[in-house]
């Protein structure tokens, strides 16, 4: 399973790769024959949880796939297809922020459209969220802080589908005693622990 230092990571972005990294050329797909498709780009102005969503998806699909995809930051992002972590103006206009009306605070969102990917929520929390929603549904498990289930696979597809969804409850607790981190109960979109 992926173990991350998840608090130092909401403390410190590290800078955007300043190279392209060469992507293989495969439509409706994150990853084919374990090589990149895409770029994961991220807005100027993204907040350490939207790094943090970038870091988490970039780490959980190297352990999928093998493939690493790149972090970009979009004003130096060369790539053409990406899958945008959080909103950014710089996005076609049916993936902006505004094409989807007011967004609850841990409402998400999964939108493909043309050679772009979104993966965004009303708040930092709900981008990350999304994120986890998006690794969920590729087979991801976060059974305990120390365990993680990870499927292999050597491509990954784009979803055809959108995906918007608000949790009906908004605080999610869990008694876990001390074992639960700050990083498991993230990936399980949990609000606290008892």
């Amino acid at each position: 399973g992926a173990s991350h230092d998840f608090q130092a990571r909401l403390a410190f972005a590290p800078p955007p790769p300043r190279q392209a990294v060469p992507l293989t050329v495969a439509d409706g797909f994150l990853v084919k024959d374990a090589k990149p498709c895409r770029a994961i780009v991220l807005a100027a102005d993204s907040t350490p949880g939207e790094w943090t969503a970038a870091e988490e998806l970039r780490d959980h699909v190297r352990e999928i796939s093998g493939a690493e995809l790149p972090i970009s930051l979009a004003p130096y992002c060369s790539y053409q297809r990406v899958v945008a972590v959080g909103f950014d103006n710089r996005l076609p206009l049916p993936l902006r922020r505004s094409a989807f009306g007011k967004l609850d605070d841990q409402e998400l969102v999964i939108k493909p459209a043309g050679n772009t990917l979104l993966l965004a929520g009303g708040t930092p929390q709900a981008t990350l969220y999304a994120v986890y929603e998006f690794l969920h549904r590729l087979g991801v498990r976060w059974y305990s802080p120390e365990y993680t289930k990870t499927p292999k696979a050597r491509d990954i597809a784009i979803p055809l589908e959108t995906i918007c969804y608000s949790p009906p409850v908004t605080g999610r607790t869990l008694n876990a005693g001390n074992q639960a981190t700050k990083a498991w109960l993230a990936r399980n979109r949990l609000t606290t622990v008892a």
